[in-house]
């Protein structure tokens, strides 16, 4: 199948997935940040899906095939399909394999996705030691470039308090991996981070009979993108060069 990969986020998180995906494959990537908008865990859930329907029309019309949506609440308001993959389903499919072993897990995660209980719902009847946490200013620290610091640790302190004992750590946000070992520093040396970009890249190259058209990568956006090009190497060492701006 011809064609390019969409990987969708509100600004730099997606990243991230983004490099887990070319490790695995040269398939042509679009990436779109829409940090031009409200943040998407702060937007209403039927807005929000709408956005995403308006942003996915548009990578349609640029050659995407198939969509990763690398952000959780977005994930959360955006049932999957067989074009499109949120990121939700590859974190519960890496919760069910640590649960069998009845493991207590703690799960970082932005407000509306903790709120909106998408991965207990998707856990379904079973119990998990599941041991949720609003981590909300972790994001904003990363697309800031706040990858340490006092203030970074601070609010650290205070969000991992009560995963300190916990056997691994689901980072349900794709910002998260970019401070991974400043939050290791919050938990027992055993304790490990469980990232969902690993497990959607290998959806993609697993799911996805792709020939090579040798068509480049491309990287939008709707926000500020000398911000994502300074940040986004920063936090995630990816080299961004021609950042295209667009409108929707």
């Amino acid at each position: 199948m011809q064609g390019s990969l969409g990987i969708v986020d509100w600004g730099i998180g997606g990243l991230g997935v983004y490099s887990c995906v070319k490790q695995l494959s040269d398939i042509p990537v679009l990436y779109f940040s829409d940090s031009g908008s409200t943040p998407f865990g702060q937007t209403p859930t039927k807005q929000l899906h709408d956005r995403l329907q308006k942003i996915f029309e548009h990578l349609a019309s640029l050659g995407a095939t198939r969509i990763a949506i690398a952000c959780n609440a977005a994930s959360a308001a955006y049932a999957d399909t067989d074009e499109v993959k949120g990121i939700i389903t590859s974190g519960v499919k890496i919760l069910r394999k640590y649960g069998e072993t009845n493991n207590k897990i703690g799960l970082l995660a932005g407000r509306s996705t903790v709120y909106s209980r998408v991965y207990a719902n998707q856990l379904g009847p079973r119990k998990f030691n599941l041991a949720q946490r609003v981590s909300q200013p972790l994001s904003a620290h990363v697309e800031a470039g706040r990858l340490d610091g006092e203030e970074l640790h601070r609010d650290l302190k205070k969000i991992m308090r009560p995963l300190r004992n916990c056997d691994a750590v689901l980072l349900a946000c794709t910002h998260y991996p970019a401070i991974s070992d400043q939050i290791n520093r919050y938990v027992n040396k055993d304790c490990e981070m469980l990232d969902p970009a690993d497990e959607i890249a290998n959806w993609v190259v697993e799911n996805w009979r792709y020939t090579s058209s040798g068509s480049k990568d491309r990287v939008l956006t709707t926000g500020n993108s000398k911000d994502l090009r300074k940040y986004g190497k920063l936090a995630f060492g990816v080299d961004l060069q021609d950042i295209e701006q667009v409108s929707l």
